[in-house]
């Protein structure tokens, strides 16, 4: 019997944008890997198949159920890798031409090809963002990578549909505290607009910072490069809009709970950040903005 399970708050704004605009491709997530000629492109097909196999959300679709979407796993996984003998030309018209719309009702919902070229085996991949993040692409690769040096695959031994029970579970908890933090009327910051009508000139300044002497300042300061750098943009942003109080948005891998470990699927998220300006040292508003990361990615998940 097949799996359904409800889809995570990650993945509801990109599934709404895809039922209201099917034909787009946005949400496609194409690359192109190279390998030397040393590496058969037979040897690639079936180690990317093995991989894939390992990773149920890749062959899952999406539907509604009693009203409500569900992500709908397969009950077997087999993956199709296809292979083809190709000429140089012949292989640039085929990356040109790879990229082509997702059935979100119909699963898989990755694409796979192997080219063998002259001069090189060219792998083209493509997932769609609904069961896939950039972190996913380092498990894929990482595991291919791994297997064609000897080392087998294994299952996942969490799925993406127990991380988005859980992330159901705890709903209530995650929503308090957005509530409470947006309960004063807080709004996102606006970059104000130019308000002269003559052109004026665009110079471009960049300063180079040493990784050793950031990461010193960081320590002297108690605290990581992250907060940093984080209080640097905060502060500079309020001088900019004229506003000690600030509301902006950072992106999170959405990756804090162990059940997403080794598991491929959209965990990405998007987290508010909120910041009241204060009369204080810079050690205190580092460290004010840090504490409220922290406790902002506790709740990452909503």
């Amino acid at each position: 019997m097949k799996k359904a399970s409800p889809i995570s708050y990650a993945q509801q704004g990109v599934y709404i944008d895809c039922v209201i605009d099917p034909e787009n491709l946005r949400y496609n997530n194409p690359k192109a890997i190279v390998f030397e000629k040393k590496v058969t492109s037979k040897a690639v097909v079936e180690a990317l198949a093995k991989v894939l196999e390992c990773h149920p959300a890749l062959f899952s679709h999406f539907e509604e159920i009693e009203g409500k979407p569900m992500q709908v796993f397969a009950e077997e996984c087999h993956a199709e890798v296809t292979l083809r003998q190709v000429s140089a030309s012949e292989a640039d018209a085929a990356k040109a031409s790879f990229v082509r719309l997702f059935d979100i009702g119909h699963g898989p919902l990755y694409r796979a090809e192997v080219l063998d070229a002259p001069t090189e085996v060219l792998l083209l991949i493509d997932f769609h963002h609904l069961v896939y993040d950039g972190v996913s692409l380092n498990i894929i690769m990482q595991e291919l990578c791994s297997l064609l040096n000897g080392i087998e695959p294994s299952l996942e031994s969490n799925s993406y549909a127990a991380y988005a029970e859980a992330q159901q579970a705890n709903t209530a908890l995650h929503k308090a505290y957005f509530d409470s933090l947006f309960s004063e009327g807080v709004t996102p910051t606006h970059i104000p607009e130019d308000l002269g009508t003559e052109e004026g000139s665009h110079e471009e300044y960049v300063h180079l910072l040493s990784t050793t002497d950031t990461i010193s300042k960081a320590k002297a300061l108690g605290t990581a490069p992250s907060a940093l750098f984080m209080a640097s943009a905060f502060y500079t942003l309020s001088r900019y809009v004229n506003s000690k109080n600030l509301c902006i948005t950072t992106i999170s891998s959405g990756r804090q709970n162990p059940l997403s470990q080794g598991v491929v699927g959209m965990f990405v998220n998007t987290l508010p950040l909120v910041c009241n300006i204060k009369d204080e040292t810079v050690r205190e508003f580092i460290h004010v903005i840090r504490e409220m990361f922290q406790q902002m990615r506790q709740h990452e998940e909503y």
